[in-house]
């Protein structure tokens, strides 16, 4: 969804929050909420999932460009919520600047 429009995440997501099936204590549980999250994650430049999946489990996650600029994969570390929780910005942070190196040189390699 990072990179999707707001009516496609819509699209995705409505049946799930309709259905508030998730059971996951912070996951999302209106569009609005997730709107906002996806933006501040935007803008961050990398995501975060604290026991939205699953209760116990955090997850970090940068993605990785290909030279077209469109996502074709992503870094992620997930652990245990009290070993991961107190570092997500500096995970974020070593997560993006491994998702931009590995973008470079994807460009590298296209041009070789």
């Amino acid at each position: 969804m990072f990179d999707a429009d707001e009516d496609v995440i819509e699209a995705l997501t409505s049946d799930d929050i309709a259905s508030n099936l998730r059971s996951a204590p912070n996951a999302p549980r209106d569009l609005h909420t997730l709107l906002e999250r996806v933006r501040r994650e935007r803008q961050q430049g990398y995501a975060v999932a604290s026991e939205e999946v699953e209760v116990g489990l955090t997850s970090v996650a940068a993605p990785v460009r290909g030279v077209d600029r469109h996502i074709m994969a992503v870094v992620n570390i997930s652990g245990p919520t009290p070993r991961v929780i107190g570092s997500v910005d500096n995970y974020g942070r070593l997560l993006t600047a491994a998702s931009t190196a590995i973008t470079k040189s994807l460009g590298r390699s296209a041009m070789s």
